[in-house]
């Protein structure tokens, strides 16, 4: 996992396991958020406190690494489509 800032917002790098592990527990990623083949990036409002908390369901949750960039080509990830929206990815 990793924490990437840019000039306008942040979002959680997560690989696509992870994500799965999340979404088996009941973590619905937001149309905020964005995934390709590899990973999925959590928009930090919402979606990546929730991914937290169902991927690591109670347990103490630990530090992770944060990049700054000057911003995201969202044009190589797909959108989470509609609120609440699970992909098979």
């Amino acid at each position: 996992m990793k924490f990437i800032s840019t000039s306008g917002h942040g979002y959680l790098r997560v690989t696509k396991k992870q994500l799965a592990k999340a979404q088996s527990a009941g973590f619905k990623p937001t149309s905020y958020s964005f995934y390709n083949d590899t990973c999925a990036l959590l928009e930090e409002d919402v979606d990546c406190g929730n991914f937290l908390n169902f991927y690591y369901l109670g347990k103490t949750i630990p530090k992770f690494n944060t990049v700054y960039q000057n911003d995201i080509n969202r044009n190589l990830y797909n959108r989470f489509v509609g609120k609440y929206n699970e992909v098979e990815m």
